[in-house]
């Protein structure tokens, strides 16, 4: 992350929360930058299952605050559609907060990482 000073900045949180996300593409289906405030960055992300989440970006932290059902995402093979979401936890990394959420970016994660041994 960047300096203490650099928080201070109007544009920090949603600029860390979209390279955070960009990084994470591979394992996600979607997502769209929402609200940003000098304290706090939110976007809708949409996991691989289908279902959306509101992530927040803030000084605590990564956290999930609500999931839906996406109207124009399917649900991929047997998995369910619902992903369990505790508005009190919040993850260091966007990445721990996915594997939280959803096992099918677990499972993209993990196959990704292989790939890049493999290669």
């Amino acid at each position: 992350m960047s300096s203490p000073s650099s928080r201070n900045s109007p544009t920090f949180f949603r600029d860390e929360l979209k390279r955070a996300l960009e990084e994470q593409t591979f394992g996600i289906a979607s997502y769209t930058l929402g609200h940003s405030t000098a304290f706090e960055a939110s976007a809708r992300v949409t996991l691989l299952e289908g279902v959306e989440v509101d992530i927040i970006l803030s000084i605590r932290g990564f956290q999930a605050l609500h999931s839906s059902s996406s109207s124009t995402s399917t649900s991929i093979g047997s998995t369910s559609s619902t992903v369990s979401v505790d508005p009190d936890a919040y993850f260091e990394t966007v990445d721990t907060l996915l594997q939280h959420l959803s096992p099918l970016y677990a499972a993209k994660r993990t196959e990704t990482l292989f790939a890049k041994l493999m290669a």
